[in-house]
């Protein structure tokens, strides 16, 4: 678990397993530490739990339409069924501080 996030933060969301040499899938964290911007010798995309996925196609299978991040969660709703170890129908949050999934 981490705290919220600084403002220069980034969160991506689509249809992707894998960035940066690190399971994602399909909702990443993009941490711009000290202003230097990510290179594989030093990442700084982090997964959001074990990421979301689909019943029956896994994470290669989601798709990220919106998120918003605010206090310290990000709100993220697109086409998924889980996320983490939670089924959840599309919608869902995620608490950095707390490094856990929600329903909405």
């Amino acid at each position: 678990p981490e705290s919220g996030p600084p403002q220069d933060d980034l969160f991506v969301g689509g249809c992707f397993r894998r960035m940066a040499k690190l399971v994602l899938n399909g909702v990443a964290r993009l941490k711009f530490a000290d202003g230097y911007l990510p290179t594989d010798e030093h990442p700084t995309w982090t997964p959001l739990g074990v990421g979301l996925s689909t019943e029956h196609g896994g994470p290669s299978d989601v798709s990220v339409y919106s998120i918003s991040v605010a206090n310290g969660v990000a709100f993220i709703g697109g086409h998924f069924t889980s996320a983490g170890a939670l089924f959840l129908g599309n919608v869902a949050r995620y608490n950095m501080k707390l490094g856990q999934w929600s329903d909405v």
